[in-house]
């Protein structure tokens, strides 16, 4: 399927658009928000921000998603199933997305919650994208 040559940049201007939003609200409410606020303030903070937080996160993730997988397959080396498994970079890219998603996953169950596992799935994800970039 032959495609214009722009339309790779705008897929990846879109995905480290996407990713950059995603990464300075997660580190804002990660390193600022959460640590300011004790017990009860963050409860009623995440009551009041989050519904609106939501309606920027959502799309922006779902941008994500759909750019990352986009550039792996339409406009990057994965063309089967044998790519995933049979390449550094397909294993990496299948790590992202699982990482991804569990950074994202709206219901965890409450131990995950405990850990905290959205944070060990955001920077898994973030650094496999650089890795995915540079080549591995």
């Amino acid at each position: 399927m032959a495609h214009s040559p722009w339309l790779p940049v705008v897929v990846l201007w879109l995905h480290v658009f996407g990713a950059t939003i995603w990464f300075g609200a997660f580190l804002t409410v990660s390193c600022l928000v959460r640590p300011s606020l004790g017990a009860g303030e963050m409860e009623k903070f995440a009551r009041s921000f989050m519904p609106r937080a939501r309606r920027l996160m959502l799309p922006t993730v779902l941008v994500v998603g759909v750019t990352g997988v986009l550039m792996g397959t339409v406009f990057g080396p994965i063309r089967s199933s044998s790519d995933l498994a049979g390449s550094w970079y397909g294993v990496t890219w299948i790590a992202a997305l699982a990482l991804g998603l569990l950074a994202f996953w709206p219901r965890k169950p409450p131990l995950l919650q405990r850990l905290h596992v959205e944070g060990l799935g955001f920077f898994g994800a973030f650094t496999a994208m650089i890795l995915l970039h540079f080549g591995l």
